[in-house]
């Protein structure tokens, strides 16, 4: 499920945030590692973090409505 929930919102959002979303969140780099690797500012990572797993977050809710 979680697969298909962010090849979903991966064609939602920027592929900037969704990279920051990705390596922050899935692959559970810290914020400093985001930083150093994609050229961001902690605030930019935050703020993926926010809107991304919003959208990232109902998705999967909705994927696993289907399921059942």
């Amino acid at each position: 499920l979680i697969h298909t929930a962010l090849a979903s919102i991966k064609r939602q959002v920027s592929p900037k945030q969704f990279q920051i979303f990705k390596c922050h969140c899935i692959d559970e780099w810290t914020v400093k590692e985001v930083c150093d690797a994609l050229n961001v500012n902690a605030a930019q990572v935050y703020m993926a973090k926010k809107r991304v797993g919003k959208i990232f977050a109902a998705k999967l809710e909705r994927l696993k409505q289907e399921e059942e």
